[in-house]
């Protein structure tokens, strides 16, 4: 999804500046439009290699949070098997409201 983004995101700024420049400097259309199609073409798949970069950042965060968290609740859980889940105020037949 990122690397989608990341390419059409940039394939169109590059086309629009490509446009704008054009249109600034005075330039035939058919010259501003081709130069503007070139930009987009060109700027494309430079976009779809930054979004796999990107991609590939934010999926090894993610993994590394889930591997750290996993290892908070083995660690945590094993320190605290002999009580129950609900510790001593855990609710039973003792005091509990009905």
């Amino acid at each position: 999804m990122i690397t989608r983004y990341t390419s059409a995101g940039l394939a169109l700024l590059a086309f629009s500046v490509a446009i704008f420049a054009g249109l600034f400097s005075r330039n035939p259309f058919e010259v501003t439009l081709s130069r503007g199609l070139l930009a987009l073409l060109l700027f494309f798949p430079l976009g779809l290699a930054l979004g796999w970069a990107a991609q590939r950042v934010v999926n090894e965060f993610e993994r590394q949070g889930e591997q750290r968290i996993q290892e908070r609740f083995l660690s945590g859980s094993s320190r605290s098997e002999a009580s129950p889940p609900g510790g001593e105020w855990s609710s039973g037949s003792d005091g509990g409201v009905e």
